[in-house]
């Protein structure tokens, strides 16, 4: 499974994260780390989700790692 992982240590460093307000089980407001995205065991994550994102915010997610990637979207 490929990831994007999450941190609470928030930093405006555009496009390398991405900010997602709390909501549902995500209780802080929290920064996707685009620039460091990795490959897990599926077994290493836990069955219940912590939050959905929309489906803009997938899409700018989308476009920052194309940018960081060098991929034309």
């Amino acid at each position: 499974m490929v990831i994007v992982p999450l941190t609470t240590n928030l930093i405006d460093a555009s496009p390398l994260r991405f900010r997602i307000s709390k909501r549902e089980k995500l209780h802080n407001d929290s920064d996707l780390m685009c620039d460091q995205i990795r490959a897990v065991d599926i077994r290493r994550l836990g069955t219940e989700r912590i939050a959905t994102l929309t489906y803009e915010e997938m899409l700018q997610i989308e476009t920052r790692i194309s940018l960081i990637l060098s991929f034309s979207c």
